[in-house]
């Protein structure tokens, strides 16, 4: 039991580690347009995604409320209540980004980093 519980909390440092790694101050993810259209560009469009932005994160709570009622609980010991926990914030997160890109790609916007906007759109 208490292997398994060190071997789920390495993991879950790896993988907090692992994100943080990859992640580049200059290069920052973010939303950007389909229509190469800049949201700098002017205070409308600003505003536009600023609205589509609280909207598609209240609809990606929901489809977390609504997309993981039945996620198992587990056992009573606490290494399986720990990687249960895990597993269950996971789906959660995974659920929740999904749905935000998806609402988002309906308004016209995509989910992605500085650079490969400013490849796709010079």
């Amino acid at each position: 039991m208490m292997p398994r519980l060190i071997l789920c909390a390495l993991s879950l440092l790896l993988l907090t580690g692992s994100t943080t790694a990859t992640h580049v101050p200059d290069d920052p993810m973010e939303w950007s347009r389909f229509d190469c259209q800049r949201n700098s560009a002017s205070p409308e469009l600003a505003a536009e995604l600023e609205r589509a932005n609280q909207v598609c994160t209240k609809i990606a709570g929901a489809a977390v409320i609504y997309g993981t009622p039945n996620l198992p609980t587990g056992g009573r010991r606490v290494a399986s209540a720990v990687v249960n926990e895990i597993e269950q914030h996971l789906a959660r997160s995974q659920i929740h980004a999904t749905a935000a890109k998806s609402c988002m790609a309906e308004r016209g916007y995509t989910f992605s980093k500085r650079s490969e906007f400013e490849a796709r759109c010079p």
